[in-house]
């Protein structure tokens, strides 16, 4: 996504500087496997963090469907 930063999460240990922490973190991986391990790290490391429910894959489905609102934990 343009608007999104894209770090892996092997290397979200280094690269997390990056992040704001002004700002609520929402994590998302193509279902949520590596998203909720990377939510997890950037809360016990002070960040507002949130996961992507699903995934990217469910966020395409419910867009189609004009029901993405309910995807943000």
């Amino acid at each position: 996504m343009k608007f999104s930063l894209n770090i892996p999460l092997n290397e979200l240990p280094d690269r997390i500087n990056e992040l704001p922490k002004d700002k609520v973190i929402i994590s998302a991986c193509p279902q949520d496997f590596r998203s909720n391990i990377a939510c997890q790290f950037l809360k016990l490391n002070g960040f507002d963090a949130k996961v992507l429910v699903g995934g990217l894959l469910a966020l395409a489905d419910r867009l189609k469907a004009m029901a993405a609102k309910d995807l943000i934990l």
